[in-house]
């Protein structure tokens, strides 16, 4: 628990968080996004940094599978995707269809697949993944989903897309505790919570997260919990996969999904 709650504290690190609010970013440091995805952004996602975007990532539980599509395309495109594939849900379930991926794809040449890509008829879910990222990260990410998704048993292939609105509702967390560690009254705090992400806290959950960062600032003071603003999770690199992706083996042989 004290870990989660460092980690909470130190994700707006480019905001000016005081007692009596938190200011904006300073606008050379804001991420561009795409005007037709900004209806699903709460005004304190809008003003995040690329280091802060990483950083609430870092403590953001994700599925294996999205986890390692994030360290790969970098926190920032990422959000970019998850934006996209939310614009087109119809229901509380988003599932994307995913066409077998055999060997051949592997072997083909960065041009290759390139060119070959460009012909396809594609999915809804999977367009909205073709423009948004290059396509070595979309035959990345369609190979991926594909080990996420496969089972000998089943034909059509699927995956889930989490809410996006589970980044809404961390962002929260990490402004509630953001403001408690900053030494905002906590009658206060669910106003800047509304203005900030568009949802609030009850005051009986503040006071329970009150008492976490408490005892945290004991076991600080203690000497038994280190600063966590130098842990290695909050650095990500963008475009580059550090991660060794796991699962079944990818088949040269026919398979009908």
């Amino acid at each position: 628990m004290y870990i989660s709650v460092q980690k909470y504290l130190h994700v707006l690190h480019d905001h000016q968080v005081t007692a009596a609010g938190i200011g904006s970013l300073c606008k050379d440091k804001l991420v561009r996004m795409d005007d037709s995805v900004l209806t699903h952004c709460s005004k304190l996602e809008c003003s995040l940094s690329r280091s802060e975007i990483a950083a609430a990532f870092a403590c953001l539980q994700l599925p294996e599978h999205w986890r390692d599509i994030l360290i790969h395309v970098g926190p920032v495109t990422f959000l970019k995707l998850w934006r996209r594939l939310e614009s087109i849900r119809m229901e509380r379930r988003l599932r994307i269809a995913v066409p077998k991926y055999t060997a051949r794809y592997d072997e083909m040449s960065a041009d290759e697949f390139e060119h070959w890509l460009d012909a396809q008829r594609l999915n809804v879910a999977l367009f909205e993944i073709y423009v948004t990222v290059t396509a070595e990260e979309y035959r990345y990410i369609w190979r991926r989903l594909y080990q996420a998704a496969y089972t000998p048993e089943r034909r059509m292939l699927r995956v889930y897309v989490p809410l996006y609105l589970t980044f809404n509702l961390h962002l929260r967390k990490v402004l509630a505790y953001t403001l408690i560690h900053a030494g905002m009254p906590l009658q206060k705090i669910p106003h800047q919570l509304v203005f900030w992400t568009r949802s609030t806290l009850s005051l009986s959950r503040l006071k329970v997260m009150e008492r976490e960062w408490r005892k945290l600032q004991s076991e600080v003071t203690k000497g038994s919990v280190s600063d966590p603003f130098f842990l290695n999770e909050v650095r990500y690199n963008a475009g580059v996969s550090q991660t060794v992706v796991t699962g079944p083996s990818i088949r040269s042989e026919s398979y009908e999904s």
